[in-house]
């Protein structure tokens, strides 16, 4: 299980979670939970797990978020 923030994945070793994002991921989060009105939409284009666009739903009231991932082996095998 990776927990970061309010978000919570299960981790099956094959997905790519850079640690160091953190912050980055962190800065965003409060910035579109500054600016988005609550049950805003949100589009992540590139969320390779996830992530970033769970924790936008779970803290900054983001009610329909699209998350795109273009990989069509996530495993990146």
């Amino acid at each position: 299980m990776y927990i970061e923030g309010k978000a919570r994945i299960r981790d099956s070793g094959n997905a790519f979670l850079n640690p160091v994002g953190k912050a980055s991921r962190d800065l965003s989060v409060a910035y579109v939970d500054l600016l988005a009105s609550k049950g805003s939409s949100l589009l992540d284009a590139t969320a390779a797990t996830g992530i970033r666009a769970i924790r936008y739903t779970k803290e900054s009231g983001i009610k329909n978020p699209t998350i795109l991932e273009i990989n069509p082996r996530p495993t990146g095998r």
